[in-house]
């Protein structure tokens, strides 16, 4: 049986499948390592469409590599972002 941990306080970020015991806890926890990459990948993706300023979009970037410690920091910080630039009021 899998333990699931409070959503506020992940175990660890990406890597946690080679702490998994049983190969299908591993396979498994690769997959979700996996889907949430191509999820921050796909937001980042739908952030650069929007953002046409290549200096705003550069700074961005900088800032999230500067504050974001995981993957989860990212996906957060990206569909905040998101969410801001869908109601017109980003960078401002």
């Amino acid at each position: 049986m899998i333990n699931v941990q409070d959503a506020d306080q992940p175990v660890s970020p990406l890597g946690i499948a080679e702490s998994a015991g049983s190969e299908s806890q591993k396979t498994l926890l690769k997959e979700l390592d996996k889907w949430m990459t191509q999820h921050s990948d796909r937001l980042m993706a739908s952030i650069t469409e929007l953002v046409t300023d290549e200096e705003a979009l550069q700074n961005y970037k900088n800032y999230e590599q500067e504050t974001c410690d995981s993957i989860y920091d990212r996906i957060n910080l990206r569909y905040a972002v998101l969410k801001k630039l869908m109601q017109g009021d980003a960078f401002q």
